[in-house]
């Protein structure tokens, strides 16, 4: 029985080494391909010196001292917006091609100068958002201004874990989707359709020695100028006189409080005008609100701003193609409107909230309005903003995208009056 026993302990004994070496073994594996997975996705990072390049503060900063002073350039400078935009086929087959070319074609703009603009400007302080780089002013009369960059900068978009990873260079490249000048092209539609409008401004910051920090922000940027609405704007003749100038929360209260409406069918035409021109982003922080006086009674008009995502383009590449599986809201400004409901998905909440009680026949009517104020002339002075040789390159052809989008308007409109219906009953 010992001999047996002992025989039997033996082969335990063997087993046991046999597992341990294959749990050794698996182990390893696991760390190995863990750290291979983890070299994947850093190293392409820090072999990227075109990105590097491209987003340093330091090197912008350098070159407009070196290159860019506000005392020794003329009244204009021409350089090209975006190269870090300029891929080639390997890249766009994944990423798409988008709107590279705008990006990549070199644009003259007016040189910035504090003391001219708006007739004299005094920087107040430095602002933006996760992507959007700005400086707030102020003009002799109090009003507030924005100097809000044309190139964004999407890795904040990115939880912090990711940002050291390839990601980063891939949210980064997505700015090619956005149209550069689309701020240009919207204040003329606007003011043809009678809605309300900011008029952005593109210039060139030059380098200032009088100005610090703001250098640091802004300088060696092109940027565009735009009236930054708050209360400063309160009785601005472009804006409707308004008693205030409010974002959503404070409009929410004051209409709560004192029971004040929302002009419904100004907001309507605001949003069919949004589907227009492909501009996905319209949530509640896209929007300010003018309390005025209309017919001896107060109502808020909506005021919409921010139209870094007109007139995008997304709907190519594999990986674009991917990412609109898994979020439908990136639609593309094409001959079709794609999916409408994508076109509502960042300001669902906003739209019901207005739009539930509105019929069918006010969506239709209104989008066969816009069709009949849009005229060829008017669509034609509207892309004939673009920088000269944009134009020569996209102009012609997004005319013709917004003419068919035109002619399809009633149709998405009815398609977006459904959708809202739908989302009001499954809410109710």
């Amino acid at each position: 029985m010992p001999k047996v026993y002992g025989i039997e302990n033996r082969r335990r004994k063997q087993e046991s080494k046999v597992w341990m070496k294959k749990e050794t073994v698996k182990q390893f594996m696991e760390y190995f391909l863990g750290g291979l997975i983890v070299l994947a996705l850093v190293i392409p990072n820090t072999t990227n010196f075109k990105e590097r390049n491209a987003f340093s503060d330091e090197k912008r900063l350098e070159e407009a001292m070196e290159l860019y002073r506000a005392e020794t350039l003329g009244d204009s400078v021409t350089l090209v917006p975006g190269e870090y935009y300029d891929r080639g086929k390997f890249f766009t087959f994944f990423l798409g091609e988008k709107n590279r070319g705008m990006w990549t074609t070199p644009v003259t703009a007016a040189v910035f100068d504090y003391e001219k603009a708006k007739g004299g400007l005094e920087p107040v302080g430095v602002g933006g958002s996760n992507q959007t780089i700005s400086i707030d002013l102020a003009d002799s009369a109090g009003r507030e201004w924005e100097l809000r960059s044309m190139n964004k900068d999407q890795k904040n978009a990115l939880p912090k874990l990711l940002r050291p990873t390839f990601l980063r260079f891939m949210f980064r490249d997505q700015v090619a989707a956005m149209n550069p000048y689309a701020s240009l092209v919207v204040p003329v539609l606007s003011e043809a359709i009678d809605i309300h409008h900011v008029e952005p401004k593109l210039y060139f910051v030059p380098y200032n020695e009088e100005y610090g920090k703001y250098n640091e922000r802004m300088a060696g940027r092109l940027a565009y100028l735009e009236a930054d609405l708050d209360s400063s704007w309160e009785g601005s003749e472009e804006f409707g006189e308004p008693e205030e100038v409010v974002e959503f929360d404070e409009m929410m209260e004051i209409r709560k409080k004192d029971e004040v409406p929302i002009d419904e069918q100004l907001y309507l035409k605001s949003r069919l005008f949004d589907m227009l021109i492909s501009d996905w982003d319209r949530h509640e922080g896209q929007w300010e609100w003018a309390l005025v006086e209309k017919g001896g009674e107060e109502i808020f008009e909506p005021i919409p701003v921010d139209r870094d995502n007109a007139f995008y383009t997304f709907n190519e590449g594999a990986l674009s193609h991917l990412a609109l599986l898994l979020n439908k809201k990136f639609q593309s400004f094409r001959k079709d409107y794609g999916k409408v409901s994508g076109l509502m998905k960042q300001s669902a909440k906003q739209d019901v909230m207005i739009l539930a009680d509105v019929p069918l026949a006010d969506f239709v009517e209104t989008a066969r309005e816009i069709q009949e104020e849009l005229t060829d002339e008017v669509i034609h002075k509207a892309f004939k903003q673009y920088p000269e040789p944009v134009y020569e390159m996209k102009g012609k052809e997004h005319e013709e995208i917004l003419k068919v989008r035109l002619e399809k308007l009633p149709e998405a409109a009815a398609e977006f009056f459904h959708l809202i219906q739908k989302k009001n009953r499954k809410n109710s």
